[in-house]
């Protein structure tokens, strides 16, 4: 499917959804839980809901596997694969002892820090969803993003708890793709320009526009802004290679 095309089905698609829907998403528990104090327990459960991104509106399209047909990633065009992964695997299990947050935070570390994420990224980029990936380009952070979801889905998190994240940085005036991932009704940030991690309301200088899932690919916008999501769509449009 031709580029203009696909953008033009994605405005007409969101169009005749309308966007006078009830709010339905959850609230947040009252209180606050830095990630470095937080005891995870529902790492293995389907959440009923994900809280909102950001406090954003979001509008699901669809699932990106029909949205968004193309080329996935080949692992026999990937050089060095199999080292990469027995490299990704031994850092895995030396986490381990660490409990499951200890992992995560160890996980988002290291993968900040590697050369090799592109590559890993390809492990996990063999299915359809993964698709926008492959469009929607943010100088690699993609790859930095994916590869922490390929990992939190291997240490045994729900892919139902985490969202691939488009956002735009209103400190660095710059985009990047991270990985949100939902641990008692909160949103908690992957990021690859910082090794803590953060709850999402924290961070006010970030500011979605689309994010996805194996189930889910949506387009998010300030809820102030009537059209807002025409912003957020022509925002995902500017950095695409087409």
């Amino acid at each position: 499917m031709q580029f203009a095309t696909l953008m033009t089905s994605l405005s007409n698609s969101i169009r005749n959804m309308g966007l006078g829907f009830e709010d339905t998403t959850p609230e947040k528990p009252a209180s606050r839980a830095p990630f470095d104090s937080l005891r995870i327990s529902d790492h293995g459960t389907i959440p009923d809901q994900l809280p909102a991104l950001f406090d954003s509106r979001e509008r699901s399209l669809g699932n990106p596997a029909r949205l968004f047909p193309g080329r996935t990633c080949k692992q026999s065009e990937i050089e060095n694969l199999n080292r990469v992964k027995l490299q990704w695997l031994d850092v895995l299990e030396g986490l381990k002892p660490y409990g499951l947050r200890g992992q995560i935070s160890g996980i988002n570390t290291y993968l900040n820090r590697s050369v090799d994420t592109p590559t890993l990224a390809c492990l996990g980029q063999k299915f359809p969803w993964t698709t926008p990936l492959n469009i929607f380009h943010n100088a690699g952070s993609e790859h930095i993003a994916f590869a922490k979801y390929l990992s939190l889905r291997k240490i045994g998190v729900r892919a139902q708890r985490l969202r691939l994240v488009w956002i735009e940085d209103a400190q660095q005036d710059s985009n990047r793709v991270v990985l949100a991932a939902t641990f008692g009704g909160r949103n908690y940030i992957l990021d690859n320009q910082r090794s803590e991690i953060f709850e999402d309301e924290t961070l006010k200088h970030l500011r979605p526009y689309c994010s996805t899932n194996k189930a889910r690919f949506s387009l998010h916008w300030d809820g102030r802004d009537k059209k807002g999501w025409e912003t957020s769509l022509k925002h995902l449009g500017s950095h695409a290679l087409h």
